[in-house]
């Protein structure tokens, strides 16, 4: 009797164990479901027949693709977690089937995939164009679905030439803009290591008797600078003959009195003359 009492026990603790570890499961379990259903719509309780209709893809297409058993009579029964199938790889085999894209693309596989300038898809879609963190991030994160994509993706090719004008536009504007400050520039340069040209001087006379006097500036012409410059080119006259006339008093031209007199001729000298 002690022994069953025992083994009794023992089962009650076991199950005392067993139950909150099966409680916690199915409470991760409910949590994993609801997160796959707001995620894709399905969840790995969703059976195949309910899948093929959410997808809308045919069994067979399904049962092919993932190479399941379609001799199976309870096939379209069993749940994708019996089939061990994720529901996530049953949505992405639907949108790269529809829209040759899935939600695990980045906005950057988007751009290049639909030649979308980034900026542009992410002014599209409502989100920060300075971020670029949403570069990076795929449509699930930004929970944008394909086909979204696709409808911002005909959006954008009917916006495309007049976009593209715009485009031009701007760039003429800058060329010609640059094209213009430049030329201006190189015009104005001219100016800095231009020389100088220098002030003409203007000359006043004035008629002396004893000559013309020039000045550069008229107002040194007052009659008090006349004066002194007539007395020092008088004074200056006046050494001038005098110095002459001492040279002539102590240096005299040698003369030859021969020659003044034209006794001393040359007979020969004439002969050459009219020889000549």
């Amino acid at each position: 009797m002690k022994k069953n009492y025992s083994i009794i026990i023992l089962c009650l603790l076991a199950l005392c164990l067993f139950l909150p570890l099966t409680a916690q499961e199915a409470d991760s379990t409910d949590i994993m479901v609801s997160t796959q259903l707001e995620r894709y719509g399905i969840s790995e309780n969703s059976t195949l027949l309910e899948v093929s209709e959410f997808v809308n893809i045919s069994i067979d297409s399904l049962s092919t693709q993932f190479k399941l058993n379609q001799k199976d009579r309870f096939l379209t029964r069993r749940t994708l977690k019996a089939l061990r199938l994720d529901p996530e790889k049953i949505i992405i085999f639907r949108d790269d089937s529809r829209y040759s894209l899935n939600h695990n693309y980045t906005i950057s596989q988007v751009c290049d995939k639909f030649h979308i300038p980034p900026k542009k898809l992410l002014e599209y879609l409502h989100l920060g164009i300075q971020d670029k963190s949403n570069y990076t991030k795929t449509l699930l994160d930004l929970k944008v679905t394909p086909e979204k994509i696709v409808e911002i993706n005909e959006q954008f090719l009917e916006e495309k030439p007049e976009f593209g004008a715009i485009l031009t536009i701007i760039g003429m504007l800058v060329v010609f803009g640059a094209l213009a400050i430049t030329a201006f520039v190189i015009s104005q340069l001219a100016y800095f290591n231009k020389k100088k040209q220098p002030t003409p001087i203007v000359q006043s006379s004035v008629q002396t008797p004893i000559g013309t006097i020039k000045t550069t500036k008229p107002e040194n012409l007052s009659s008090a600078a006349i004066i002194a410059v007539i007395t020092a080119i008088h004074i200056r006259k006046q050494e001038l003959e005098e110095e002459s006339k001492i040279l002539l008093t102590w240096k005299r031209a040698s003369v030859s009195m021969w020659q003044a007199s034209g006794i001393v001729q040359f007979p020969n000298a004439q002969f050459r003359q009219f020889k000549k």
